[in-house]
């Protein structure tokens, strides 16, 4: 599901694809954001390339070279 926010498209994800434990299998790598006062975790960078790879669709394949070259760059 995209949402469509004054900051751009936001991304939600139901069942991550590429993780038979599903989230259990991201908390480890989690990162915690902060979003209104509120703790959010998020999934790694690492995971999410990794998920966008195994769901395959042209809208994941087109996202993957910005974000593997932000991943190289942190």
């Amino acid at each position: 599901m995209t949402l469509i926010t004054t900051h751009g498209p936001l991304d939600l994800c139901f069942e991550p694809a590429g993780f038979v434990d599903g989230y259990d299998a991201l908390v480890e790598d989690a990162v915690t954001m902060v979003v209104a006062a509120v703790d959010v975790p998020v999934a790694s960078l690492t995971d999410v390339v990794s998920s966008k790879r195994a769901a395959g669709s042209l809208k994941d394949i087109v996202s993957l070279p910005a974000l593997e070259a932000r991943l190289r760059n942190q």
